[in-house]
């Protein structure tokens, strides 16, 4: 299983999709409680540089960094890093914008089941 980290400034979103990718995937959900804000989801992989997930799941819209930038952030440290983008502000200079980064975005809203397919194939 994937090491998933995914950072959503919307408490509920947050806890539902980390527990649907943990207990019903097995997935290993990192650094749970630092992902409320992509700044502190940010400073805890600069804190714990070995831990970087495999996969991030990130809101675009959030306080004090958007979900686009906090992608470009982190693939300048490791490259293989894959990500999923969830927006309800999906424009198509977004996706251009970080076509470069391993990057799919996708409009809210997204059922789990959804989720979990995307998952599987940006995991592949």
């Amino acid at each position: 299983m994937a090491k998933i980290m995914v950072v959503d400034d919307e408490t509920a979103l947050l806890h539902l999709v980390s527990e649907f990718l943990s207990e019903d995937l097995g997935h290993e959900v990192m650094m749970h409680e630092s992902a409320e804000s992509a700044l502190s989801a940010l400073s805890a992989l600069k804190e714990n540089p070995d831990q970087f997930p495999d996969l991030l799941i990130t809101d675009y819209k959030m306080h004090g960094m958007t979900g686009a930038e906090l992608i470009e952030d982190i693939h300048n440290k490791i490259q293989s890093i894959k990500n999923i983008l969830i927006t309800g502000y999906l424009e198509k200079d977004i996706q251009e914008a970080l076509a470069p980064f391993s990057t799919i975005c996708i409009r809210k809203p997204v059922s789990l089941a959804s989720l979990e397919v995307l998952i599987d194939q940006v995991l592949e």
